[in-house]
């Protein structure tokens, strides 16, 4: 449980610099380029960092949800 939560805190205080690299490496692609973030992702069929996030999120609930049933 507790490494869980260090990923967890690791995770959230890593985003804004994980994202920042996934929107610099997404703009090496000279044909998506001209594109916003948010369809450059979805032109590549990847999940922004926010929907990652919020799933997992969404997982972890369930999987506590399911253990007190």
């Amino acid at each position: 449980m507790f490494t869980e939560y260090q990923s967890f805190v690791y995770f959230h205080t890593k985003t804004s610099h994980i994202e920042k690299v996934q929107k610099k490496a997404t703009k090496f692609i000279i044909s998506l380029k001209k594109y916003s973030y948010k369809n450059r992702m979805i032109q590549l069929n990847l999940p922004t960092l926010k929907y990652r996030r919020l799933r997992w999120h969404m997982i972890e609930v369930f999987k506590i949800v399911k253990q007190k049933l």
